[in-house]
């Protein structure tokens, strides 16, 4: 059975069962309204004080401010109780769902001799453990931690002689939590980026800084054949469309202000046909006026028709 929502128009107090249909219904109808309350000033909260350069954002706000007494307490996006028992089904075949999950981070990630890293202080990590002859594991053991009135779970990433090591680039209020509640009787070590400079120092040393490309089937690897191949097809490309428009030099090359052999015949046959004399020092302004190019355009037609134009670069 599908859950049903009602979207209600905070200017008419119109229902509609969709957010489209609401967001059309303000733009039709409200879009003034709406405009002006998007746009109004703010200012402080009721409840704690805090400052709002926008009405909009002050509202949203308050309505979910700690402080406020009737504040609205977000669950999350309804579920219906079929997807519910959907996903109980699924997980109790699979087993898929929580735990530690690979590539779960923004880190340049990749095998390397069995080994997953989730990034490349991972990579330099493992590659310093396995070349020098410390045996390691990766994690997979959970530990229970609270934070915001939530229970949740958090996973080391390796194990060194029953020591558990976590790799950390950042310090949150998060991450401070699971410090804190960590089991006393548990080892934790936690190598920040001052701890992981030796491990780094080491790999970049004897492999180079890019040593993300030692990643099995790595996607960081670059290719200089490829690329020399994607160029040429590249440039073989762009001539074909500047043959087609009609922006191609004299000499070969493309004509880098897009502009059509005709039009630079014209540009050039306005300048010559503007009965200036071109002894006479500001004859460009001269043209500028009578005519209706910019200097601009006077400028670059005098580079591309050189022969034509040659007494002016004789004279500087």
């Amino acid at each position: 059975m599908k859950l049903h929502y009602e979207w209600k128009c905070p200017f008419c107090d119109l229902i509609f069962d969709s957010r489209r249909k609401l967001r059309n219904h303000k733009n039709d109808l409200h879009n003034k309204e709406h405009k002006q309350y998007i746009f109004s000033p703010g200012g402080k909260c009721q409840y704690c004080g805090e400052e709002h350069n926008l009405k909009c954002h002050l509202t949203l706000h308050e309505k979910y401010c700690k402080l406020n007494p009737n504040r609205v307490i977000y669950k999350g996006h309804p579920v219906s109780e079929e997807t519910k028992n959907k996903i109980r089904k699924t997980n109790s075949i699979k087993h898929t769902m929580g735990g530690y999950r690979k590539g779960s981070g923004i880190g340049k990630k990749g095998n390397y001799k069995g080994y997953w890293c989730d990034s490349s202080w991972e990579l330099a990590f493992v590659i310093y453990n396995l070349e020098h002859n410390i045996k390691f594991e990766r994690n997979k053991r959970k530990f229970d931690y609270v934070y915001e009135c939530k229970n949740l779970k958090y996973i080391p990433d390796f194990i060194i002689d029953g020591k558990y090591i976590e790799i950390k680039g950042y310090r949150s209020k998060e991450w401070e939590a699971k410090f804190n509640q960590f089991p006393k009787e548990e080892k934790l070590e936690v190598i920040d980026k001052h701890t992981i400079k030796p491990y780094i120092n080491y790999v970049e040393q004897k492999y180079g800084k890019n040593y993300i490309t030692l990643y099995e089937n790595s996607i960081y690897k670059k290719d200089k054949n490829k690329i020399k191949i994607k160029k040429e097809l590249k440039n073989i490309q762009k001539h074909k469309e500047a043959e087609l428009n009609g922006v191609i030099r004299s000499d070969g090359r493309i004509d880098g202000n897009g502009i059509t052999n005709k039009q630079w015949l014209e540009r050039k046959n306005i300048i010559l046909k503007s009965g200036v004399d071109f002894t006479k020092y500001g004859w460009k302004s001269e043209v500028q006026r009578k005519t209706t190019l910019t200097r601009r355009q006077i400028d670059n037609t005098i580079k591309h028709f050189k022969i034509d134009f040659d007494f002016v670069f004789k004279r500087k």
